[in-house]
Order: structure tokens, then sequence, then C-alpha cells
């Protein structure tokens, strides 16, 4: 029974849900067909006000027009009416007029008749005139013509004439113009030919030059061997490997680089060369005897003179001022246009360019021209003494005795750009 009544109520329920559900769909219904009708009737009152709008505009415009046609047609009347009355007042004028007109040309015509001889004649005479003007004119033209055709032929004679000979005239200029562009052609063709073999002989002279100095400096070499060998000078050894001169540089070495090295010989023939450094254009020698000779180019004060001036021959040089030589030298080092030596009491001096700060110097200047000390302190302002050091193009290195590196002139090539100072 309960399951019955609980069956009964679900079913009721569903019903009122279903009812409910109806309900609000019908009112959603209604609401929108009410505001069809609504719009439907809007629309109808607005389109039946336009169309009153409109005949009124029409019947405005109609009253317009045919108060325009009333206008008009009065307007004409009037006219018409004014023609009229001006007709009849102009007719009897005009008649009067057309009388009088008749009647001169009446009494004109009497007056002809009685002169129409005379009349005839001057006809006559003028007819006569004009043909005889005709007679003439065509006469007038024939000669005309006759003399044109003449002028023609001869024209056209003469131009054939005429341009036979510049066409004669313009082949020889031709014929000129080409034989003096072959001409000119061939002369200078002549002409680089010429400066092709100039350049290949004065290459050649070059090239023999070279050769030449090449062959000197080979045998300036090998005397400086045997010349050694005979003085008993074998506790270095030295050997000719190559020799490759440059003629381009006759104004660093003028005499060769080995003669440079003989005359050192020459002038301190018992002295031993313990150091060689060559720089890019100049070379350093250093003897056992303590003298320090330099020899080359001269641009930048490399070669330690105190001045510019390019110097062929090797001359001693002292290191600083109020130290005279002999002067035990341990190392010596060469830049591109720079030089510096190491000495046994551990002092390093420089000279040369000194653009990039690689001698050390300061104040900074752009060129050393005479040796000069690189100073080297501790934090306590003592001196340090230098072990070793080594040149490079633009810049240098050194160690001391603790084992310190120390490091000045140009350093954007080396990877360490910005520690670099112009002082060690």
């Amino acid at each position: 029974m309960r399951q019955a009544r609980a069956r009964a109520l679900m079913k009721k329920a569903a019903a009122i849900g279903y009812a409910g559900v109806g309900g609000i769909r019908w009112k959603k219904y209604m609401i929108a067909h009410r505001q069809a009708r609504a719009a439907t009737r809007i629309q109808t009152n607005w389109r039946r006000h336009e169309a009153e709008k409109l005949l009124l505009r029409l019947k405005y415009e109609r009253m317009r027009h045919e108060a325009a046609t009333d206008i008009q047609r009065v307007w004409r009347g009037y006219l018409g009416r004014l023609r009229v009355q001006l007709m009849r007042l102009l007719t009897p004028y005009a008649i009067t007029i057309q009388r009088f007109w008749k009647g001169y040309r009446c009494r004109k015509s009497a007056h002809y008749r009685a002169h129409a001889k005379l009349f005839d004649r001057i006809r006559r005479g003028i007819v006569e005139d004009r043909a005889r003007l005709i007679m003439q004119s065509c006469m007038r033209r024939y000669l005309v013509l006759s003399r044109l055709q003449n002028l023609t032929q001869a024209a056209y004679s003469m131009q054939k004439f005429a341009q036979a000979k510049l066409l004669r005239v313009y082949v020889g200029n031709a014929h000129e113009a080409t034989l003096k562009i072959q001409a000119w052609w061939r002369g200078n063709r002549v002409r680089r030919i010429l400066q092709e073999e100039k350049l290949k002989i004065v290459l050649a002279g070059h090239m023999l030059q070279a050769e030449r100095q090449t062959l000197q400096e080979c045998q300036q070499a090998v005397v400086l061997l045997r010349d050694r060998e005979r003085r008993g000078m074998r506790d270095r050894g030295w050997q000719l490997i190559h020799v490759s001169v440059s003629i381009e540089r006759d104004d660093v070495y003028p005499q060769g680089w080995a003669a440079g090295i003989r005359a050192i010989e020459k002038f301190n023939t018992a002295a031993e060369m313990q150091h060689i450094c060559v720089g890019a254009f100049h070379t350093v020698v250093a003897t056992s005897s303590g003298y320090i000779y330099t020899y080359g180019l001269n641009d930048r004060g490399q070669l330690g003179l105190g001045t510019t001036s390019i110097s062929g021959l090797p001359l001693p040089r002292q290191p600083v001022v109020n130290l005279r030589m002999p002067i035990e030298v341990k190392q010596v080092d060469c830049g591109v246009d720079h030089t510096l030596i190491l000495d046994a009491s551990g002092r390093v001096f420089s000279w040369g360019s000194n653009k990039f700060g690689q001698c050390g110097s300061s104040p900074r200047y752009d060129r050393i021209l005479s040796p000069t000390e690189v100073l080297f302190r501790s934090s306590k302002g003592h001196r340090r003494s230098i072990v070793t050091l080594s040149a490079g193009g633009y810049h240098n290195a050194a160690v001391d005795s603790s084992g310190r590196l120390f490091m000045w002139g140009r350093g954007e090539h080396i990877y360490i750009r910005g520690i670099f100072s112009d002082v060690p």
C-alpha cells in the first residue's frame, strides 16, 4: 500500500512539474506574440504617416505647378496682345517705307536704261581686262614652271655631284682617321711593350742586385767563420744556415749585416761576442769585454745614439750616464723598435720607441734616445734584482730573484688587456 501511494504521489508531482514547465513556455510564447503584434502596429502607423506626408507633398507640388501654368498662360496672352497692337501700329509705317523703296527702285531702273550702253561698254571692258589678266597669269605660270623645272634639274645634277664629292671626302676622312687610330694603337702597343720590357729589365736588375748582395753577404759570413776558425775561437759554434737580402733595406744595412759583425771583430779583436739580438730593423751586439755595439735603422732612437740619425757602422754604447764601459752584460733582447739589456747586477736598461710605454720610463716620452734604467721598486721602496727578461714586439716581461713577474707596454694582442702599464 505504501508503495502504491508513493507511486501515485510521484505521478502527481510529475504532472505538476510538466504543467509548470508548460505554463512557463506558454507565457514566453505570449510575450513574444504580443511584442510581434506591437512591432507590426508600430510599422503600420509609421508607414501610414509616411504615406500621408508624401500625399501632402504631392498636393503641394501640384498646386505649385498649376499656379505656374496659370501664370505662364496669362503672360503669353499678354505678350500676344502686345504683339498684335504693335503690328497694328507699325503696319502703316511699313507700308509707307515699302512704297518709297519701290519708287526708288523704279527711278533707278529708268536711270539705268538711259545709261545702259555706257554700262555695257564698261562691262565688256571689265570682261576683256579679266581675260587679259587670266592670259597673263597663265603665261607667267608657264614661265615660272619652266624655270622651276630647269632649277630642279640643275639642283638634281648638283646634288649628285655634291653627294659624290661629300662621299669621297667622308671616305677620305674615315680612311685617314682609321690610319691615325691604327698608328696610335701600334705606337701605344709598342710603348706598352717597351714599358713591360723596361719593367722586366728593372726587376731583373733588382733581382741581380739582390743576388749580388746575397753573395756578398755569404762571402762575408764565410770569411767571418774562417777568421774565427783561424784565430781559434771555437768555444762557440757558428754555422751559416741561410742568407736572404732585401735590396729595399739598403738604407738600414748599407754594407750588409755580416759586415757589421766583421767590423766589430776588427775593432775589438780580443773580444768574444756573447749576445747578438736583432730587432725589426736594427742589431745589438754585446761582447765579452763588456762593450755594446748597435747598428741599423735609428728612426725611433733604437740605436741609443742620443739622436735619430742612421748609422751603418756599429758604434759602442754607454748604457747610462756616469757609468763607463766595460759593463758585464747578462742578457740582450730587442722588440720591433726598442732595445733592452740586463747586466750582472740585475739592472735593466732600455732605449728606443716608447709609444706604448715599452721602455718603462716615467714620465712617459714618445722616444727614449739614450739608454735609461728601468726601475723595479718593491712595496718598501727597495730596488728589485732582475734575473731574466724578454722583449715582445711592443711589450716586455721580466722576472726578479723572488720569482715575481713584471710586464709592461702594449697588451692588446696577448689577451691580458687592461693590466699593462707604462712602467713595471
